[in-house]
């Protein structure tokens, strides 16, 4: 299956990104970029109810016939108020909300949020999600990964059909180990999200902050690259990612110019494969601090 993008819609809902200095896009902008996206074939929406007001601003912007397909993600705390019925309900209410909300009768998928939740509370949840589909609300059924340990555990995992997973130019831990061959022998669908590692690609190495310093050799080594093609970096991060990683890309976007740029670096060809190739063997291995967003100081 060929490489294809999805529009994430974090920034829709909420502030979300280290790079991001413009907040939620205006309605008017979201009418722009939904378009140029529907226009352009990006087919997906990826929310969640942890997302602000994401899924609200969905449905108002998309009344009407679906255009695209969504993706949402149950409200992470469903099981942080134990009892297995308590965690089998709670699933299903997020559900529920995330429906009229998105002002839909069915979903194409919905994901856990978490990796612990697929087997915690003895499966409530996932059990949930099970129910939700045979009745016919849910389409598809998944989980977010939030680490590389719960990828790998999960890929392995029964009944998965939907796995959202990090990875990046940046962090290529999954491809070395196997990942994605592995969801294509399972015929799982995997999106992949972070490919400019929450925005922090973007930035001039200099302006990192200080617990992301690890990050500065492997952004000038990228930089290079992109100078050299007279290319932005997105373009470099986005030929790796169209080239290696073979699955969805979630891009998020606070601007239709924005999404104007990254389409014209995902489909073109940017810079030649076999310096893609040779840029990725020679960048390091980067701590799990400065590839984890949610390891990073606040």
């Amino acid at each position: 299956m060929p490489p294809s993008l999805a529009l994430g819609t974090a920034q829709w809902g909420m502030r979300y990104g280290i790079a991001n200095r413009t907040g939620q896009p205006s309605r008017a902008e979201l009418e722009r970029m939904l378009a140029l996206a529907e226009a352009r074939g990006v087919t997906a929406l990826d929310t969640a109810r942890a997302y602000g007001d994401s899924e609200r601003i969905i449905g108002e912007v998309l009344a009407g016939p679906a255009a695209f397909r969504i993706v949402t993600k149950v409200a992470p705390d469903a099981l942080e108020r134990g009892g297995v019925g308590t965690a089998r309900d709670r699933t299903r209410q997020s559900v529920e909300r995330s429906l009229r909300l998105l002002r839909r009768e069915r979903v194409d998928a919905v994901l856990l949020h978490r990796g612990e939740h697929f087997g915690g509370e003895g499966g409530a949840a996932w059990s949930a999600l099970l129910e939700l589909r045979a009745a016919g609300v849910v389409e598809r059924i998944g989980v977010s990964a939030a680490s590389v340990r719960e990828a790998l555990w999960l890929v392995e995992a029964p009944g998965i059909e939907v796995l959202q997973v990090p990875a990046s130019l940046l962090d290529r831990r999954l491809s070395r180990a196997g990942f994605f061959a592995r969801a294509r022998e399972r015929g799982i669908e995997v999106f992949v999200r972070s490919v400019f590692l929450q925005g922090a690609a973007l930035l001039e190495p200099g302006a990192l902050p200080r617990s992301l310093s690890a990050l500065e050799g492997s952004l000038h080594r990228v930089r290079g690259v992109a100078e050299r093609h007279r290319v932005p970096v997105a373009f470099v991060l986005l030929c790796y990612a169209r080239r290696h990683l073979g699955s969805t890309v979630l891009l998020g976007c606070e601007s239709a110019a924005q999404l104007q740029a990254n389409l014209l670096a995902f489909e073109g060809a940017g810079v030649p494969g076999e310096e893609i190739d040779a840029l990725a063997a020679s960048l390091p291995e980067l701590p799990e601090g400065v590839l984890d967003p949610a390891l990073w100081a606040g």
